[in-house]
């Protein structure tokens, strides 16, 4: 017998749009398999996974969605888009609750845009203090950081990191994102304490970006930024058995 899952309309618009879908499908006498060839099923998950995000969030996740280049700088975390689902996981877990399930499968819906036909550029510059906060554990971290090296063969993303050594340094303010379009006004977004900032401020788009070169400037190249990932991975959060073959040998 088949092991059908109880949905609770009340419990979450995810959980309302799944439960509307089922009555639906079987009042027409649909299978799963019939409907999803009718509807255009994942552009309709994905409107829904992002009414999951915190409304303060939501304009920006619509903006980074049309955005044509997006540049990132990220004080303590991986940027969301390239985070793996277990990161993601442990990252939101730390203030999510009830929700974390919905929250996670939105983060994951974000990173939608860098695999369509004409995915944005994104250029991400990570503070190293991203490699070395544990988030989740060893083993979260070492698949974390093979991810990054993953897009080395991306033509549209690049990952640099903003060594200690740097010093002081143009993104000591925090993280912040710039966001660029085709046809609308490049737009500034930073972080609060659960809300966020977004300006068309031409003032500000100017300082940013400026501040954001240099960010580029004082980071290690994508090449070397590479191989610290790699050190890191290998030293900090190498795989039990590899530390003990170290060992012994």
């Amino acid at each position: 017998m088949a092991n059908i899952q109880a949905l609770d309309p009340t419990a979450s618009p995810l959980d309302y749009y799944g439960w509307e879908l089922r009555r639906q499908r079987e009042a027409h006498g649909l299978s799963q398999g019939q409907l999803g060839d009718i509807i255009f099923f994942s552009r309709l998950v994905g409107l829904v996974l992002r009414s999951q995000l915190p409304t303060w969030f939501q304009p920006y996740a619509a903006m980074e969605a049309k955005a044509t280049y997006i540049s990132t700088y990220q004080a303590q975390l991986v940027y969301g888009l390239l985070q793996t689902e277990e990161y993601a996981r442990a990252v939101l877990s730390a203030g999510q609750g009830s929700k974390l399930n919905e929250m996670v499968a939105a983060r994951m819906e974000r990173q939608r845009i860098l695999h369509r036909e004409n995915p944005p550029a994104l250029w991400a510059v990570l503070s190293e203090a991203a490699l070395l906060l544990e988030i989740g554990g060893h083993d979260v971290m070492r698949r974390q950081l093979a991810h990054l090296l993953g897009f080395q063969d991306n033509p549209w993303v690049q990952v640099q990191v903003l060594p200690f050594s740097v010093g002081q340094h143009a993104g000591m303010m925090g993280t912040f994102t710039l966001l660029r379009f085709d046809d609308d006004p490049d737009l500034f977004y930073v972080d609060g304490y659960h809300q966020g900032h977004m300006t068309a401020s031409p003032d500000v788009i100017k300082e940013r970006s400026v501040g954001y070169a240099r960010l580029q400037a004082s980071a290690l190249s994508p090449e070397d930024s590479a191989r610290l990932i790699t050190r890191v991975m290998e030293e900090r959060y190498a795989a039990p058995h590899s530390t003990e073959e170290h060992r012994v040998a």
